[in-house]
């Protein structure tokens, strides 16, 4: 079960992003969870090039643990597409530590192959974050895709880019969007 109200008070958003020296002006995209090929972390990073285009201080941070060694394969792959530098691997956090990874993100992001819920999902909505969700995680099957809160996209490269390129031109267009996702 999620408690709500435990995602209301959330630490500094400079916290973390100084803790792994990250800039204030750094869009960060935030996925949590386990490091494994079902959660189509490649495209995610396969897409980074495609984001800086429009997004130049983009950066995406990995928050959980590594399974069967898929990151070695995600870093090779952020070195192949020259964005290793805009990509950062905390590990698994919890606690205040894991609040402060969602309170210094800008979007949220969960393109699994197949999800059942999306916990993270629901953790950043609750924070105030708005996500980019694939068609493949069940709670955004009932979702359409015009909220300001979230996008719901197709598991390729190219809709995850557009998704993610939305979100965040939205979200800092609008000082009021952690409101609206709240209210969501």
């Amino acid at each position: 079960d999620l408690d709500t109200g435990e995602w209301l008070e959330l630490p500094d958003r400079r916290q973390f992003r100084q803790r792994y020296g990250l800039a204030d002006t750094d869009e960060i995209i935030l996925f949590v969870g386990r490091i494994n090929w079902v959660k189509n972390l490649d495209k995610i990073i396969a897409a980074l090039p495609t984001i800086r285009q429009r997004r130049p201080n983009v950066f995406f941070v990995c928050v959980g643990p590594d399974s069967d060694t898929h990151r070695d394969e995600l870093i090779k792959l952020a070195t192949d597409l020259d964005v290793s530098d805009r990509v950062l691997f905390t590990g698994l956090l919890e606690g205040e530590e894991l609040k402060a990874a969602y309170a210094s993100a800008d979007v949220g992001v969960l393109v699994s192959i197949k999800e059942n819920f999306g916990m993270s999902a629901a953790e950043a909505l609750c924070s105030g974050l708005p996500v980019v969700l694939s068609d493949g995680v069940d709670m955004a099957s009932d979702w359409n895709s015009t909220s300001p809160a979230y996008r719901v996209v197709e598991q390729n490269v190219d809709a995850i880019a557009q998704g993610l390129c939305v979100v965040l031109e939205y979200s800092f267009c609008d000082e009021n969007v952690s409101q609206t996702v709240r209210a969501f």
